[in-house]
C-alpha cells in the first residue's frame, strides 16, 4: 500500500522517483493532498502537502506543493516553492520541470514606484516558512529529549525492579521511549535545520 501512496504522490509532484522508505503518515497525507487536487480543492490539498513535508521533509513535497499553488494560480507562492526545491539540489529531471514550473507561471512586473514609496526587503524574522519549519522543529526536539528523558526513568526502574515481569515491563518501555525519541528528534533536528538554512537565504537576500 505504501507504495501506491507513493506513486500517486509522484503524480502530484511528477520530479521523481522515491528512494528509500518513506514515512507511512507522511504518505497518507500526499495521497490525501492528490485527492484534493484532483477534485479541485487546492486549499485542502495545500494543507495536506504542508503536513506531509512537516512529518517527513522529502524534497519532492516541495515541488507537490508548488504544483498546487500554480494549479490555484498562485504563482508567487509556486515560484517561491519551486525555488526551494531547486536549493536542496534534486536530479537533473526534478531541478528541470521544476525551472519548467517557475517559466510557465510569470508573476506580472508591477510598474515602478518612486524611491520614496519603496518597500523595505523582507526581513528574515517574518519569514513565514523558516519560521514555522524552526518552530516545528524545536517543538520536535523539545518532545524527543522528553521522550529520552522518559527512557531514563524507566531503565531506572528496570534496575531497580525487584521481579522479573517488573524489569521485562520496564525494560520494554525504556525501548519504546528510545525509539519513539530518536524518530521525533531526527525529524525535528531535520525541520529546525531546515528553517535556520532558509531565513540564512531570506537574510542574505535581503542584503
Amino acid at each position: 500500500m505504501i507504495a501506491v501512496v507513493l506513486a500517486a504522490a509522484l503524480v502530484l509532484s511528477g520530479a521523481s522517483a522515491p528512494t528509500g522508505p518513506r514515512s507511512r503518515p507522511a504518505a497518507l497525507e500526499a495521497e490525501a493532498a492528490l485527492s484534493h487536487y484532483e477534485a479541485g480543492r487546492f486549499a485542502q490539498a495545500r494543507e495536506a502537502i504542508a503536513r506531509a513535508y512537516m512529518i517527513e521533509p522529502w524534497p519532492d513535497y516541495l515541488y507537490a506543493r508548488a504544483q498546487i499553488e500554480r494549479a490555484d494560480d498562485k504563482c508567487v507562492a509556486a515560484r517561491e516553492f519551486y525555488g526551494l526545491y531547486l536549493e536542496v539540489d534534486p536530479p537533473e529531471r526534478g531541478a528541470k520541470l521544476a525551472r519548467e514550473g517557475i517559466e510557465a507561471c510569470p508573476v506580472p512586473v508591477p510598474p515602478p514606484r518612486p524611491v520614496q514609496d519603496s518597500a523595505p526587503p523582507r526581513s528574515w524574522r517574518r519569514d513565514p516558512i523558516g519560521i514555522t519549519l524552526v518552530g516545528v522543529g524545536g517543538t520536535g526536539l523539545v518532545v524527543g529529549a522528553g521522550m529520552y528523558v522518559g527512557m531514563a526513568m524507566q531503565r531506572h526502574d528496570a534496575e531497580r525492579a525487584t521481579t522479573h515481569g517488573e524489569f521485562g515491563a520496564s525494560y520494554s518501555r525504556a525501548r519504546g521511549f528510545a525509539i519513539a525519541g530518536a524518530a521525533v528528534v531526527s525529524i525535528g533536528a531535520t525541520l529546525a535545520i531546515a528553517g535556520i538554512v532558509r531565513l540564512a537565504v531570506v537574510k542574505s537576500r535581503a542584503r
